[in-house]
């Protein structure tokens, strides 16, 4: 049973290792990022999402460098990414919200031509900023970043739990409905036409 401890405890040291790693040599260079991503890195870095607090952080922090590839985006999404990272936003880790948190910024950016060249995804994938910004949104994302402004993120209130997975543009269609029930509800209250309010929402949190 020690021996089995101390054979686990080591696997772990060695995969926050090569996440520690894969960060320094990605730093700044595309080229590694895209390497990394296509010798099948970014499913095993998923999977160390949920591992011990110092592995999680440096596996986000391994995905937040390979999401500043457009290309490695989806793909990030696609093996399930986005969900770990939003729980990891209420980590009590030093560093750790933070780094899920660039995590997903980085996962939400345009991708710029390639977001116009593609065609919507399929059934089964996300495809462009649209879709992946939907998810994050859908999932609670968005509510689990402004908590991080007053710090309620480290005391799980107002969190909603994880919702059942939607793929492809019904991921957008929801959330554009909640987005509209939620400016609707804000119009009513402060006298603002909703449209107003719509299109400073999205201003805001869509920007890069």
């Amino acid at each position: 049973m020690l021996a089995q401890v101390a054979d686990a405890n080591q696997s772990s040291r060695a995969a926050e290792l090569a996440a520690v790693t894969i960060v320094r040599l990605s730093q700044g260079n595309p080229t590694v990022s895209m390497s990394v991503a296509e010798v099948g890195g970014i499913i095993p870095l998923v999977k160390l999402l949920g591992a011990r607090a110092g592995t999680a952080q440096q596996a986000a922090a391994a995905l937040a460098e390979l999401g500043l590839v457009a290309k490695n985006r989806d793909a990030i999404a696609n093996s399930g990414g986005i969900d770990p990272l939003i729980k990891l936003l209420n980590s009590t880790t030093v560093g750790t919200p933070e780094t899920a948190a660039r995590a997903l910024a980085h996962i939400a950016r345009s991708d710029g031509e390639a977001d116009i060249e593609r065609a919507s995804g399929s059934d089964d994938n996300m495809c462009g900023a649209e879709e992946r910004r939907a998810h994050i949104h859908y999932l609670g994302g968005v509510q689990r970043l402004v908590s991080m402004l007053d710090g309620s993120n480290l005391t799980r209130k107002g969190v909603s739990d994880k919702r059942p997975g939607l793929k492809g543009a019904e991921l957008w269609t929801r959330a554009a409905t909640k987005m509209d029930e939620t400016v609707q509800m804000r119009s009513n209250l402060s006298g603002v036409g909703a449209s107003g309010l719509q299109s400073v929402g999205i201003q805001v949190g869509m920007q890069e």
